[in-house]
């Protein structure tokens, strides 16, 4: 009883903590943010030649609700999060009662939710609006794949199939859906819960679906997949795909840091660890149980081979959210089956506080980065239309959360006065977040008189200059 107190506690401190680490009152529209959410406001679908329209249809939506205030957008994102770790729970009940794996079923999906819902790495996916296109994606990979589990044949798998083509028009990650479904009918098979022929028909008629899916998605935008999500792929470069590879294995598991041969060599000794642990259970259903998390995690990285990820930021971390399943139900595993409750415990405590220490320091660089462009935007409103704006060491990124490496004119327009408002843009450069600037919003200096130094600024204009702490704005009207 004790035991199960201090794990209750514990979740619910994990649970407290990472809903303040999200909370959306304090992030704000980033990069692409400022391109897609303009076009979404003029109902437009398929924008930028994606085929995402069940996402764009979601930033319709939250347009109409919430306009033009961030916030709004970042609350649906968190409302999308807690819906999928929900989901994951039920997935994960569903697996471990249907395998009778051991008595823990609960407990198991319990640890695995919660484990899913603080992942660190999930910092791009909620925390920039954009990003939320993989947690669309899942929201619908999800119920899929629980239908193809059940037993009722007919009725839960015309059922997997609407959920599949719902999840393939939010996100390519779910595209996987077909591997995912042959791993567990060679379970299914294996264990006699099904047979070799039924598991065929079931397979051939979800590939045959996904296949005309492959063919709405050329006729709408002529293209199955650009040179964006698979150019690794089209030069037959298998040098970076064997690099991004590596790099996705790393970072499903661990943060980012400036050191990649410290991942590399923290890895290496992590999957030892792993392995030692799975050949010490002798218990083969177990050992089987390790095996599809793993398989189910390596094909769950595919489709991001031509893309990789930031091993220096969070950039791309949004690759990681469905992959982050696998993750969390394998860690949960090897907790479950760790012998003392006292061990498993203080393990699971570990663990709960590197996550949510790892979630506050990407909130943090997220709120920051949402400052800076709040700051930006706020002070177009002050500037009278017609003015000529010259802005110097436009941001980029700050420690991979995206600032303005898009969007930049789109959210002039967007957010300035007028549409006519210019500007002139010297650089681009990525901001560091210091450590001395973490606690404090980005402050601006407005109407400073005199002309700048480094450039003569005309009449009726303004002079703007990114710093890591300090907007500094010029102006000599």
């Amino acid at each position: 009883m004790p035991g199960k107190l201090i794990l209750y506690s514990i979740l619910a401190i994990a649970i407290t903590a990472t809903v303040i680490c999200y909370n959306p009152f304090l992030l704000y529209f980033l990069n692409d943010d400022f391109v897609h959410i303009p076009l979404s406001s003029d109902f437009t679908l398929l924008q930028h030649n994606s085929f995402r329209p069940l996402c764009d249809l979601s930033i319709i939506l939250d347009y109409t609700i919430w306009h033009k205030q961030a916030w709004g957008y970042h609350f649906t994102n968190l409302l999308l999060h807690i819906i999928n770790s929900l989901l994951v729970y039920q997935l994960t009940l569903f697996a471990y009662t249907k395998y009778n794996i051991d008595k823990h079923a609960k407990k198991f999906a319990l640890i695995t939710s919660v484990l899913f819902f603080i992942y660190a790495n999930h910092s791009e996916a909620v925390y920039w609006i954009i990003g939320r296109s993989a947690m669309l994606g899942m929201i619908f990979f999800l119920p899929a794949i629980i239908f193809y589990m059940k037993e009722e044949y007919r009725r839960s798998f015309a059922w997997m199939i609407l959920f599949s083509w719902l999840a393939w028009c939010s996100y390519e990650s779910t595209w996987i859906i077909l591997l995912i479904a042959a791993l567990l009918s060679f379970a299914d098979c294996k264990k006699g819960l099904s047979t070799f022929k039924k598991e065929s028909i079931r397979i051939v008629i979800l590939a045959i679906n996904f296949l005309a899916y492959l063919l709405v998605r050329f006729y709408c935008i002529h293209e199955i997949v650009g040179n964006y999500e698979s150019g690794a792929f089209l030069q037959k470069d298998y040098t970076r795909l064997a690099e991004n590879f590596v790099k996705l294995l790393i970072r499903s598991w661990l943060p980012y840091s400036d050191s990649s041969s410290t991942l590399v060599i923290i890895f290496l000794l992590l999957i030892v660890l792993i392995t030692a642990v799975i050949l010490l259970q002798k218990i083969k259903k177990l050992q089987a149980a390790y095996l599809f998390l793993a398989a189910a995690w390596i094909v769950s990285l595919i489709p991001y081979l031509s893309l990789g990820i930031d091993t220096r930021g969070t950039e791309s971390e949004r690759f990681l959210y469905l992959p982050s399943l696998f993750v969390s139900a394998f860690i949960s595993f090897i907790v479950l089956n760790i012998k003392k409750e006292t061990y498993r415990l203080i393990c699971f405590a570990t663990l709960v506080f590197i996550q949510l220490a790892l979630l506050n320091r990407n909130a943090q660089q997220y709120r920051y980065a949402g400052s800076v462009t709040k700051t930006f935007t706020d002070l177009l409103q002050r500037f009278p239309a017609q003015i000529k704006l010259y802005v110097d060491s436009v941001p980029q990124s700050c420690n991979g959360a995206l600032l303005f490496r898009q969007g930049f004119a789109e959210s002039i327009h967007w957010l300035g006065k007028a549409d006519s408002l210019d500007y002139y843009s010297q650089k681009q450069t990525d901001l560091l977040l210091q450590k001395k600037y973490r606690s404090q919003e980005v402050k601006h200096i407005l109407d400073i008189p005199g002309i700048k130094p480094l450039q003569q600024v005309p009449a009726h204009s303004a002079y703007m200059r990114f710093t890591d702490s300090v907007l500094w704005v010029y102006s000599n009207n």
